[in-house]
């Protein structure tokens, strides 16, 4: 579903709920938070990318596109890095530990070069500039993001109950597309997780 229609979608439903009023930057804001909800709570293997972090002292820039780490290996399978809380990492209770801190990632032992590791692209925010792209989440998952958006602007407008029915048909949304995406990609024989709730 693209960015236009989303909003199009959000809005058709709303003027038969709500007397309220909301600009299309008032629900690109709602669509877009809903969409950063459906992130925090799927990871697709459609989002996984690899690449090789090269370390100075013990730190690493984190990717511009970094969203979240992934529970695969690092490194190889006979060279293991465990990803680590930074309390963790600091009490250094592993041989070979990776954790981020604020915009860096951390090594240990300090003296590694590099590292060939796995994690989670961001997802892009949709915009008015770009009305005719897609969310890049699983098209099953862009329906959620017009429940959640819906959702919100009734609470904003304190039209609790019927924000409530909508957070339910998001939540609902989001537990389907979990067997969903994992029926999709279970085919491929990827050894790790791939869906996780975040537990935050």
């Amino acid at each position: 579903m693209i960015t236009s229609k989303i909003i199009s979608n959000i809005r058709k439903r709303l003027l038969e709920l709500s007397a309220g009023v909301y600009s299309d930057d008032d629900l690109l804001v709602f669509a877009n938070q809903s969409k950063d909800e459906i992130q925090a709570e799927i990871q697709e293997k459609s989002r996984l990318k690899e690449t090789t972090l090269t370390f100075a002292n013990g730190e690493a820039n984190i990717p511009d596109d970094f969203y979240s780490h992934s529970r695969s290996w690092l490194g190889d399978r006979w060279n293991e890095y465990k990803w680590v809380s930074p309390e963790i990492f600091d009490e250094l209770r592993l041989p070979q530990m990776i954790c981020r801190i604020g915009n860096k990632i951390k090594i240990y032992p300090a003296d590694t070069a590099s590292l060939t590791t796995r994690y989670y692209i961001k997802t892009d925010d949709l915009t008015n500039a770009e009305p005719a792209k897609e969310p890049n989440l699983h098209s099953y998952l862009h329906e959620a993001i017009v429940f959640g958006a819906i959702s919100r602007a009734l609470e904003v407008s304190k039209d609790y109950s019927e924000s409530a029915i909508y957070e339910a048909k998001f939540r609902d949304r989001l537990e389907r597309a979990k067997i969903v995406i994992v029926n999709l990609e279970a085919g491929d024989g990827i050894e790790e997780v791939l869906l996780h709730h975040n537990k935050k």
